[in-house]
């Protein structure tokens, strides 16, 4: 069967996709691998431990939330498909622009420089696993559903496919690095079509009817069927990184609880780093992840941005409840900590300068990241790198 392409421009391929399969307990854990620690910070006082414990109780809750909304996000699509209608569609596209907002906030920790356990990476079931099973992207509508002027393709029309979790863990990537089966953006087209105006009768359940060969009418049991797996998958592995960051039983939470505080700082920084590289390519490529949940595109590149920035402001700067790194290790660079939490906390405002935002500037409407901003927070990042004396270029 052929299954037509529809691919964004711009958009750079991903590495090639791991099948996720179960694990068994998790092994005692090493140490972060960062490079080697500076005398100078290899000091155990309470400030440095105290950001340890910052990291471990911002990851826990992260991904607490992340587990959460994805729950969330499954119950909304239950209570959709148990009787589809229009006011039930829309309450599932919220949950799932929350749920995947979640996601974006606890990106940085993926960026840490964590060798998971050989027998995870042998099972391919580590921790870039499953982001590539959570955040697959960018995917292939034509992959999973109709298209217009393709009524009848994607894995809800092709009989032969059984639609099991097994069936759709090894379609997941089996064709190239766009033929996505599984995740978010799985879920996003599923909720929204091609063209944002998904109609909720695409759900009714009802037995596919020969004369009406009208799209998203053939095959609609098969399609709530897909949906409901795509989601409870979802469910699924947020749980799954949700425990390996329990603060008490988690791999990786027990790895940063061992660590030294000095080491875990470093780890934090090339994290730092990797993110910003990560989002410069984002920008640099003009492309959107969520190209399908019916926002213009510098709007949803907006609340992108937003979510992310969000999470390296908790990461960074700490919160109400948890210090960050940066005001436990910049107490003698007062200027260098002031241009942070400036900038920090005006991330989504509309200018990167360190100026606020003018008072006429309309409140809470966030903006994409630019080429500026990034250039703006790389500065403020070598600048505490070379302060501390850490090295976070390549690795």
């Amino acid at each position: 069967m052929h299954w037509p392409i529809h691919r964004s421009s711009g958009i750079t391929a991903i590495a090639m996709a791991l099948l996720l399969t179960a694990c068994g307990d998790a092994p005692e854990p090493s140490r972060l691998q960062t490079p080697a620690v500076p005398d100078t910070m290899l000091s155990h006082d309470d400030e440095q431990e105290a950001f340890n414990q910052h990291l471990l109780h911002l990851a826990n809750d992260g991904h607490v939330q992340l587990a959460a909304s994805a729950n969330a996000l499954d119950d909304a699509i239950q209570q959709f498909l148990a009787a589809p209608d229009d006011a039930g569609l829309q309450y599932a596209r919220r949950q799932w622009q929350e749920a995947y907002s979640a996601l974006l906030r606890v990106r940085l920790f993926g960026y840490l420089p964590i060798t998971d356990p050989v027998e995870w990476q042998r099972q391919r079931s580590g921790y870039r696993d499953l982001m590539q099973q959570l955040d697959s992207w960018p995917i292939e509508g034509g992959y999973l559903d109709y298209l217009p002027g393709y009524p009848h393709t994607g894995i809800v029309n092709d009989l032969a496919l059984p639609l099991t979790t097994e069936a759709l863990l090894q379609q997941h990537r089996s064709i190239d690095p766009w033929s996505a089966s599984v995740g978010f953006h799985v879920v996003e087209f599923l909720l929204w079509g091609s063209d944002g105006q998904r109609p909720a009768s695409d759900f009714l359940a009802a037995e596919p009817d020969p004369n009406n060969d009208a799209p998203g009418h053939r095959h609609r049991d098969r399609r709530r069927s897909y949906l409901t797996l795509a989601s409870q998958l979802l469910r699924e592995h947020a749980s799954q990184l949700q425990q390996r960051w329990e603060p008490q039983t988690g791999y990786y939470a027990r790895l940063m609880n061992d660590s030294l505080p000095s080491a875990a700082l470093t780890a934090a920084l090339i994290a730092t780093q990797h993110w910003l590289d990560a989002a410069r390519q984002h920008q640099q490529n003009e492309d959107v992840r969520s190209e399908f949940s019916g926002q213009q595109y510098a709007e949803q590149q907006a609340l992108e941005d937003q979510a992310l920035l969000q999470g390296l402001r908790n990461w960074l700067q700490g919160t109400n409840s948890d210090p960050g790194a940066l005001p436990i290790v910049l107490a003698d660079e007062p200027d260098l900590l002031d241009r942070w939490q400036v900038i920090l906390a005006t991330a989504g405002a509309s200018e990167m300068a360190p100026e606020p935002a003018p008072e006429s500037a309309p409140e809470n409407t966030p903006e994409p990241l630019t080429a500026a901003k990034l250039d703006y927070l790389q500065g403020l990042l070598d600048e505490t790198a070379t302060a501390l004396n850490i090295r976070i270029h390549g690795y």
